[in-house]
């Protein structure tokens, strides 16, 4: 890959590339507005009830990244993690912006980066084997980072199907603005990377196409979830594709769940399936039923819907839960956690107990930059309530 992306067809030729540090602060400095998260009346009816339940007992398990954990792969600081299978490497986590000095801006600057964890044991906290590119954190494919551009590419998602590895990625330049968004396939479980979809248009979907996240169904089928980038301004709700496995690089093979007039239905245009403002998504399939952890930027919160499928009701359902809630600094506690994103769900989870790696990064104060930093907790009982 050269050290310069090309625009989608249609715009110009130029460097570009990714999220900047300065505007990229808000990406974790989210202020809590006090708004009540909105609902559409979508979905396929299939649960009934409203949201209100006891949400779970959450717990924090370990921090993942930061000095005496990742610092020894070049990988001080850095956030997102996204976890999946990776063979007989164990378990790949994909992160963001990644520096090796100890905040955010400081030494080499990288992403997406990955480790490896072969820890079978959720409880003791992952521990990390070697990272992509051995000993030093290498970036997944050659671009350079300009400061003063604010370019970065940022992954939202990363599946397995087959023995391929597939990941989604949003180029911003300077945060929040999207550039255009990509999907790149490793057929090595993450050591190199080859691009299957260049040049997916930021504006694709009305915006709602950027922060992505998809699943795997039994009957090899994919669902896909999707948002507008989080930032001021970004497109509102969630939107439900599906796309046969084997083309999942495809875009034209994808088919909506929308609102014809009469019904909800496959094989329109989508429509938004939850409204509201979102962060990180991810959506997986475990214990026979499916289930989207997603941060909520209207208050903000990392939340939790269990469903029985990925066309079920996400608006009436009473199976919605608070997982982490945002806090002030210096108060922070059980799910309590200072300025949280991501809620990536850790292969190996169960919904009886759920594991997921929630981000944190302090944007103001003169200790600013740090923590930035990718953590490790669990929930009980999501089978239960």
């Amino acid at each position: 890959m050269p050290s310069s992306f090309e625009r989608p067809q249609g715009a110009s030729r130029r460097s570009v590339l990714k999220a900047g540090l300065g505007a990229a602060a808000a990406i974790g400095g989210l202020a809590a507005t006090g708004g009540a998260v909105k609902a559409m009346s979508g979905g396929s009816g299939k649960s009934a009830g409203l949201s209100g339940a006891v949400d779970p007992p959450v717990f924090k398990v370990a921090d993942l990244t930061g000095p005496g954990l990742s610092d020894r792969f070049g990988m001080h600081s850095t956030d997102l993690g996204i976890p999946v299978d990776a063979g007989d490497r164990g378990k790949l986590f994909v992160f963001g912006d990644t520096f090796s000095g100890p905040r955010v801006g400081e030494g080499d600057w990288r992403s997406p980066t990955g480790l490896y964890s072969k820890t079978t044991d959720l409880n003791s906290g992952m521990k990390w084997d070697s990272a992509v590119g051995g000993d030093y954190g290498r970036q997944f494919w050659g671009y350079d980072h300009h400061p003063e551009q604010g370019n970065t590419v940022l992954p939202t998602d990363v599946i397995r199907i087959g023995d391929s590895l597939f990941l989604f990625v949003t180029c911003v330049q300077p945060f929040p603005n999207v550039l255009f968004s990509e999907i790149w396939r490793s057929d090595n479980n993450g050591e190199s990377w080859d691009l299957v979809t260049p040049g997916i248009r930021a504006d694709h979907l009305g915006g709602r196409f950027q922060m992505v996240t998809w699943g795997l169904g039994s009957n090899n089928t994919v669902y896909v979830y999707s948002t507008g980038f989080r930032g001021p301004g970004n497109a509102r709700g969630i939107l439900l594709q599906r796309v046969a496995a084997d083309r999942i690089h495809d875009l034209g093979a994808y088919e909506g769940w929308g609102w014809d007039g009469n019904q909800w239905r496959w094989g329109v245009e989508p429509s938004p399936i939850l409204d509201g403002k979102f962060g990180e998504m991810c959506l997986r399939p475990i214990d026979g039923q499916w289930i989207l952890t997603f941060l909520n930027e209207d208050n903000p919160l990392i939340e939790s819907i269990v469903m029985p499928t990925p066309d079920a009701d996400l608006v009436h359902t009473n199976r919605r839960h608070i997982l982490i809630a945002n806090t002030a600094w210096g108060t922070e506690g059980g799910n309590r956690v200072a300025q949280p994103y991501g809620g990536f769900i850790i292969p190996g989870s169960t919904l009886r107990e759920l594991h997921f790696c929630v981000s944190q990064w302090k944007t103001d104060g003169d200790d600013r930059g740090w923590p930035y930093r990718v953590m490790q907790f669990k929930a009980l009982g999501l089978d239960a309530i």
